[in-house]
């Protein structure tokens, strides 16, 4: 299998495991804090190494979600009750939009990002060795 597969299992046994495990709401606050602390460091890069701004702003925005499920999540409304309403539904379908839109408006760095991405491990993604960093023009 490819480690792509592979991370994905683990990443998802895990927060399977945590979600069942740990004591309702803090499996929930505790993933959806790690993970709101990974897409903001990933927005980051991406702005940072590859001026993708709207593949940027998708990001940013999923952070932003988790941030608003930890919250909910500190206020006892369970995680996996917000996860299918309609304003999370809408906000991840904006977020898939603007990566879209971005794709085509930045070909070139999509491309590069692709072809530099192209079998991560679970180390890459959570370390940012994923994401490509853009040649300096500033001369």
């Amino acid at each position: 299998m490819k480690r792509g597969v592979w991370s994905g299992l683990i990443g998802g046994a895990v927060v399977a495991t945590v979600l069942h495990f740990v004591p309702r709401p803090w499996g929930g606050v505790l993933l959806f804090t790690l993970v709101a602390l990974q897409l903001s460091r990933g927005a980051a890069l991406v702005w940072a190494r590859l001026r993708l701004p709207f593949a940027s702003i998708a990001i940013a925005g999923g952070s932003l979600l988790s941030l608003i499920v930890v919250m909910a999540g500190l206020r006892g409304i369970d995680a996996s009750d917000l996860l299918l309403h309609p304003l999370v539904i809408g906000a991840i379908a904006i977020s898939v939009l603007l990566v879209h839109v971005d794709s085509r408006a930045h070909p070139v760095e999509w491309k590069r990002w692709r072809a530099h991405a192209q079998h991560p491990s679970l180390r890459d993604f959570l370390t940012g060795a994923d994401i490509p960093d853009q040649p300096r023009y500033d001369a």
